[in-house]
């Protein structure tokens, strides 16, 4: 193998040269070309965790960002005329057609009456909407325009959704329109909140005894509301099931924390458990199964990403499905069938890995619950958050029945792990980068000076040292990176990687036949696995077929036409979000100086916790590693939910540690 395998060579600083910048921005006060701008990839991130545009939810869907009667579903042709309205002023046709996408039947008209809708797109930034106002409007674009009001304030919230946040103290979305040249702030939000966009909140009194106004898009207001109502309703709906004898005599054979957990989902109805290692999950799972087929009672197992899914089928020996495809999408993009008029027909729904659900995916959730149906959210409270907005997890746990399944050395899956990389998975949880002496070399270091020299290493272990050292083929060695783009950043790497593990012109879209790919959407418009990735097997003028592991791990084959191509990207290399949920016999954790200042104990402790035999980490993050596992926690996220549970169970359920 290439590099040092010790552990420890993580705390040691980065060579010269280590730190760098990936994006650069144009000169101040300049007219923008938007065929220039810094543009993000269709996921609208840059970054895992922290970003200048909104970094952090990769894949994340934004919000409405103001736009009236219209998102991303909206049917409109492929291009609808903002190709000839947009491109010769300098958008990218990408962006045009996504213009088109995002603003419905009439989108080009729509831009020539309001250019600033552009700002609909997470890509776009305010000064480029402003640069293609003025070519179109000519002196009547002005920044004082109320269109233009209009839009910021959607803008800046649905930014604030991409980093996570459900609400947004007014105070900071009135000072950001100030500094976006707006003379009267207070205009803009008013005219938001009366058009019906944009809700306003009081939250609870803060130190200083006053409550703090807060926005929220209506669309995101409006499903924390619902979501607190609906785990509500589950609660009182709730009855003890079957027989409450037979309950008690499967209690007697379980102690400690399984026996907690198993207790509040049984008593309590809507429960929460954190686990270190999966076991704790698998025990509890099996005590429920048990204790419902002795009464005749259904239990469904879910889990907000395909790879997710497929990983709790295999630890509980029980069917799963990713949450997606258990409230059966309605259409190329609809709204859920199942829901309020037609739930999920099972009495209990166990989620694992809950950390991932955003504010939108647990609201559909709960109101495809049925009146007395129980829940159990299940997650690793030290992984990273949800890619979108809200922080469902963390807040239910607060106010609900919670216990914590500690790790167990001996257990399955922490026993299919070699020590070395259990033991640095632990430690990294805990905050600490342990040494671990491998022979072996179940864990590899590979310290590199710069991201040039990263993204060459990286090719370097996949392609050759991993396979050739280990046994462990190319394809099944994943990469992560806390990044899009930069020399290594997910699109980087998997340039690099396609023309070592499978050289081609990209004459289908930008794919070929024999290309490994992800799937970027929660909402795909042609029925296409959540976060899972697949293999290209045919390609063709008509679209491409893509060959993905099905719940069993027999193959399935899915076609998606040319149109549906934007919902997939190359997927040798993908973000430490996107792969969250899965787990790899190898993987690759690139590190590179430039992405130092965004790294976090979550997402370094995510990053290392997608290998399964292997984990080899391409460092050039320097001390700054140490520095983040140690001190650095996920960035906060400001919502409204613990608020609305206080309010729906007043007398606390546990101690809010």
């Amino acid at each position: 193998m290439d590099g040092p395998d010790v552990t420890d060579q993580l705390n040691t600083p980065a060579a010269p040269g280590a730190a760098g910048d990936s994006t650069t921005e144009g000169p101040a006060g300049a007219d923008p070309d938007v065929a220039d701008a810094d543009v993000a990839d269709a996921d609208g991130a840059d970054a895992d965790g922290a970003g200048t545009d909104g970094a952090g939810t990769d894949g994340a869907d934004p919000d409405r960002a103001g736009l009236d009667g219209a998102g991303p579903d909206a049917a409109a042709p492929e291009g609808d005329g903002c190709r000839e309205l947009l491109v010769p002023l300098g958008v990218p046709e990408e962006l045009a057609v996504a213009a088109a996408r995002r603003l419905g039947a009439g989108a080009a008209e729509r831009l020539r009456e309001d250019p600033w809708l552009l700002l609909a797109l997470p890509e776009i930034k305010p000064e480029q909407a402003d640069y293609v106002a003025r070519r179109l409007l000519g002196d009547r674009a002005r920044p004082g325009d109320p269109r233009r009001g209009r839009a910021l304030v959607g803008h800046l919230l649905a930014r604030a959704a991409r980093d996570g946040h459900t609400a947004v103290p007014t105070r900071r979305i009135g000072s950001a329109l100030s500094g976006l040249g707006l003379a009267d702030p207070t205009a803009a939000l008013e005219a938001a909140l009366n058009d019906g966009l944009v809700n306003a909140y009081d939250s609870a009194p803060g130190d200083d005894g006053e409550p703090e106004s807060l926005l929220a898009t209506a669309a995101l207001g409006d499903a924390e509301d619902a979501l607190a109502a609906g785990l509500a309703r589950l609660v009182g709906t709730a009855e003890l099931p079957g027989d409450p004898e037979a309950a008690n005599a499967a209690l007697d054979g379980l102690d400690g924390p399984v026996r907690e957990v198993v207790l509040a989902v049984l008593a309590k109805a809507v429960a929460i458990a954190g686990h270190d290692s999966e076991d704790g999950l698998a025990a509890v799972v099996s005590a429920l199964a048990a204790i419902l087929d002795e009464q005749g009672l259904e239990i469904v197992l879910t889990a907000p990403t395909a790879p997710a899914a497929r990983r709790l089928g295999a630890l509980t020996g029980l069917p799963a499905v990713p949450l997606h495809e258990l409230l059966e999408p309605q259409g190329a993009g609809g709204p859920y069938a199942r829901g309020e008029d037609w739930p999920v027909e099972a009495d209990l729904i166990v989620v694992g890995a809950a950390e991932l659900l955003d504010v939108r995916s647990a609201v559909a959730l709960v109101a495809a619950c049925a009146d007395g149906a129980r829940l159990l959210l299940a997650g690793d409270p030290a992984a990273l958050p949800s890619a979108g907005p809200g922080r469902v997890f963390a807040d239910a746990a607060i106010c609900l029945p919670y216990a914590h399944l500690p790790d167990a050395a001996g257990a399955p899956a922490a026993a299919s792990r070699p020590e070395p990389l259990r033991r640095l998975v632990a430690g990294v949880r805990d905050g600490a980068l342990p040494s671990a002496e491998d022979p072996e070399r179940s864990v590899v270091v590979v310290q590199v000076r710069d991201a040039a020299e990263a993204a060459h290493r990286t090719v370097q272990l996949v392609t050759d040292s991993i396979p050739r050292a280990l046994g462990i083929p190319a394809g099944e060695v994943q990469v992560v990176t806390p990044v899009h783009r930069g020399a290594a950043g997910t699109a980087a790497l998997n340039e690099a990687l396609k023309a070592r593990l499978n050289p081609g012109p990209g004459a289908y879209g930008g794919f070929d036949p024999g290309d490994r790919v992800v799937v970027t959407t929660d909402r795909s418009r042609y029925g296409l696995p959540s976060g899972d990735l697949g293999e290209v097997v045919r390609a063709g003028t008509d679209g491409l077929t893509v060959r993905f592991p099905g719940a069993d791990g027999s193959p399935v084959d899915l076609s998606l036409p040319v149109a549906g191509l934007d919902e997939l990207r190359h997927g040798w290399a993908t973000t430490v979000h996107r792969a969250h949920g899965g787990r790899w016999p190898a993987a690759v954790a690139v590190l590179p100086g430039d992405v130092a200042g965004a790294l976090s104990r979550p997402l370094v402790y995510t990053a290392f916790n997608h290998g399964e035999r292997h984990l080899s980490v391409v460092h050039g993050a320097g001390a700054t590693l140490a520095q983040a596992v140690r001190s650095v926690p996920a960035p906060p996220r400001r919502t409204r939910l613990t608020e609305l549970l206080q309010a729906e169970f007043p007398e606390p359920t546990q101690d809010d540690e």
